[in-house]
């Protein structure tokens, strides 16, 4: 309340500390001391157009806003004139509110620097970071077609044409065919046809239905196998060419994580072992992954050409098979009737010799791995999906926004490029 006390060296004595002319010191006016300083204010209630300080305060009352701008200009003039004391404790930022907003801020940026600053920044460069990672696991983002098309061309070989330690998925997936699907419906099945393996005696009015009953029940073990043949090798390719690349946690505890495909019995893991989370996004960003969902045009026509091929496969290994089979009455190798004598005969089916057969047919016109895996040449790549198109679009605005508040708090604080650097370090250090 400087506009109460009289003698300006004695203000100045208080505010500042410093002793007056005449050798007094701040203590002999019972100075206080503070440790953040002392400002002088000037808050006299304005008067101005009014004869009475009751008519002035009822009138402010009811206009504060103006009350505030009428007292900042009288604070101001009567510092500004009021004799060389309160003169130089306005220009030395001690005298008036200004001067008080102006050390506040100072106050609370610099309790901000060394409470709040770094943990803040830390947030935000995590945000950020974790925001890039998302977008980096979007794959690449290439204006060049032929660019994207030759990692989507690499990212089908490394699933069909996989290397893992029990050989390539590809391979895995035709050796199962004969070794698993033709085993459960053919060869186990060929075991329960009646005379198939053995010799049997038939009566002459027997023989024709005995052999027609024989080539139905072949037939039907063929027709049912042939029944899933598409849908054995098809089921198993869509679902290769259409698994989605996720993250996976390894280790709740040490957070280590992995970037994964996972399709039929296999894991593909996009790093040799597991690493720490900030580790993953920095090899992420220097070789992001590819998503083959994200390119439906590309997918849709490699399987529509592996389903022709296998369409075709199907109508080879029909024609074959039937023609075989329809033939047991005309002397096939695996048939052998003999007529013994007494009206009656001897009927010889050789098991393995038809089961040769058929599975050398099913051989001979199944595609080969690298048949099916080269159904992507000619295919074109078409435009990204627009799920993934929006999503990344979404993250990148979310970048930008992350962006602008660290640089916001960079500006507030005075943070240097090389401060942040070392920021993210520790996160990396910490993770």
């Amino acid at each position: 309340k400087c506009d109460q006390i009289s003698e300006s060296d004695i203000i100045r004595c208080l505010i500042t500390g410093e002793d007056t002319p005449s050798g007094d010191s701040p203590a002999d006016f019972g100075a206080v001391h503070l440790e953040k300083g002392w400002v002088a204010s000037m808050l006299k209630v304005p008067q101005s157009r009014f004869s009475n300080t009751a008519d002035a305060q009822r009138y402010y009352e009811a206009h504060p806003m103006e009350r505030l701008y009428e007292q900042k200009r009288q604070e101001t003039r009567f510092f500004s004139s009021g004799g060389d004391d309160l003169k130089n404790l306005h220009e030395r930022c001690s005298a008036g509110i200004g001067a008080l907003v102006l050390r506040l801020e100072k106050e609370y940026s610099k309790y901000l620097s060394t409470t709040w600053k770094i943990q803040a920044l830390k947030r935000v460069i995590s945000a950020y970071d974790e925001k890039e990672f998302q977008l980096n696991l979007l794959g690449l983002e290439d204006q060049n077609e032929d660019n994207i098309r030759t990692a989507a061309v690499a990212e089908v070989e490394r699933r069909l044409g996989c290397t893992m330690d029990d050989g390539p998925w590809i391979d895995e997936l035709y050796s199962n065919f004969f070794d698993t699907f033709l085993e459960e419906k053919v060869v186990e099945k060929l075991d329960s046809v009646e005379g198939l393996g053995i010799t049997m005696e038939v009566e002459p009015y027997e023989l024709k239905g005995f052999l027609a009953d024989m080539q139905t029940q072949i037939l039907a073990i063929v027709d049912d196998a042939l029944a899933s043949y598409k849908s054995y090798w098809m089921d198993s390719l869509e679902e290769a060419l259409t698994a989605e690349t996720k993250v996976v946690v390894n280790n709740a505890e040490t957070s280590t994580i992995n970037i994964v495909t996972s399709f039929w019995s296999r894991t593909l893991d996009l790093f040799k072992m597991p690493m720490r989370r900030r580790q993953v996004y920095t090899e992420v960003k220097k070789a992001p992954p590819f998503h083959l969902a994200g390119y439906p045009t590309f997918v849709e026509g490699i399987l529509a050409n592996q389903r022709q091929l296998f369409e075709d496969a199907h109508a080879a290994i029909s024609e074959k098979i039937y023609g075989v089979i329809e033939a047991i009455d005309k002397g096939m190798p695996y048939l052998e009737v003999h007529y013994q004598g007494g009206g009656c005969f001897e009927v010889s089916a050789f098991h393995r010799i038809l089961l040769s057969k058929v599975v050398e047919i099913f051989a001979i016109h199944t595609p080969t791995p690298t048949a099916i895996r080269a159904q992507h040449d000619g295919v074109p790549i078409g435009v990204e999906n627009n799920d993934v198109a929006a999503e990344r679009r979404e993250l990148q605005n979310d970048l930008v926004k992350v962006k602008q508040a660290q640089d916001g708090m960079c500006a507030a604080f005075g943070v240097t490029e090389e401060e942040i650097a070392a920021l993210r370090a520790e996160l990396d250090i910490g993770d």
